[in-house]
């Protein structure tokens, strides 16, 4: 009884000295440490977050109530990850925009008081309208997809992770917790023809500038190399 009541302090002892140690702590600036690969491509530059916008004669629909200006914003949007064929042979790994109609009306409105598109009205249909668009040189010079009849892929600018809170980490399992925020860099005209500016965080609500989109994430410790995501 003494000897296992002597081993499990010894290994409690030994944890508690491993997580006293600098290079064990669960700090704000190690998380961002960690995640900052994620949003980074294989070359290991900073993925792009891209709209498709079609081209051509399209059925594009209006954003009607309080959606209007508000679903379209880049600070709510929500992220998809993927890859892009922007050249024969050659993939780019992307973020794009999930919950945001590429190509509305009243996107469009924006990109064309910026100089970006121009579209003009071809027939009504119900809840839109038919309209032909078309990349103006200056959109041109986002275009990921540089010139295509069909569709357009332009880049919004980019994200990072910059904020981390709720931090959790517990000694005797080697786990821990936190959770993170992201915000938006290196505006494109069209990332800025949304509503954003650099160093806006993503949101929850646009109107509620002060509470941040959180993501949770998880860690684990390991001897070898200290913390990583789980």
């Amino acid at each position: 009884m003494k000897k296992t009541l002597l081993s499990t302090l010894l290994i409690l002892m030994s944890a508690t000295f491993l997580f006293s140690c600098g290079n064990s702590d669960l700090t704000e600036s190690k998380i961002i440490e960690l995640l900052e690969p994620n949003y980074l491509g294989v070359d290991g530059e900073p993925k792009p977050l891209i709209l498709q916008i079609p081209l051509g004669e399209k059925r594009v629909k209006k954003a009607i109530g309080r959606n209007k200006y508000k679903t379209h914003t880049l600070q709510t949007i929500t992220l998809g990850t993927g890859t892009l064929n922007v050249e024969e042979n050659k993939k780019l790994h992307i973020f794009s925009v999930l919950n945001d109609c590429p190509g509305c009306i009243e996107c469009l409105e924006l990109f064309k008081e910026k100089g970006l598109v121009e579209y003009t009205y071809v027939d009504e249909y119900r809840g839109g309208a038919i309209v032909d668009i078309k990349l103006t040189e200056e959109g041109r010079k986002y275009d990921l997809l540089e010139v295509k009849d069909e569709l357009a892929v332009v880049i919004l600018g980019y994200i990072k992770p910059f904020e981390a809170s709720k931090i959790i980490s517990n000694i005797e399992t080697r786990t821990g917790e936190a959770m993170f925020s992201l915000k938006l860099f290196d505006l494109t005209p069209f990332g800025k023809a949304m509503g954003a500016k650099n160093g806006d965080a993503l949101l929850i609500d646009i109107d509620e500038p002060n509470k941040p989109e959180l993501t949770r994430v998880r860690f684990k410790y390991y001897d070898d190399e200290g913390w990583a995501l789980k």
